[in-house]
């Protein structure tokens, strides 16, 4: 089942925060999402996967201490 891939920054307060995403294609043909996946296919409603999957996090980066958030609360 194709997905998401969000790619995050951890913060010091323990927040993450969105920084990119990407699609990952499980190259099913029997997935709608996927370039694998026939054009036009006929019987696509009934037969393949109509949903993508749960976006999976990806903590690529430590980001600064506080996020934006946190840190006008401690303003």
């Amino acid at each position: 089942m194709c997905h998401r891939q969000v790619q995050c920054a951890r913060h010091g307060c323990g927040h993450e925060e969105p920084i990119g995403d990407a699609k990952v294609d499980c190259q099913s043909s029997q997935c709608r999402y996927s370039a694998a996946h026939p054009r036009g296919c006929p019987i696509c409603s009934s037969t393949c996967t109509q949903c993508m999957g749960r976006a999976q996090t990806i903590v690529v980066r430590n980001g600064n201490p506080m996020c934006s958030h946190c840190a006008r609360q401690n303003a």
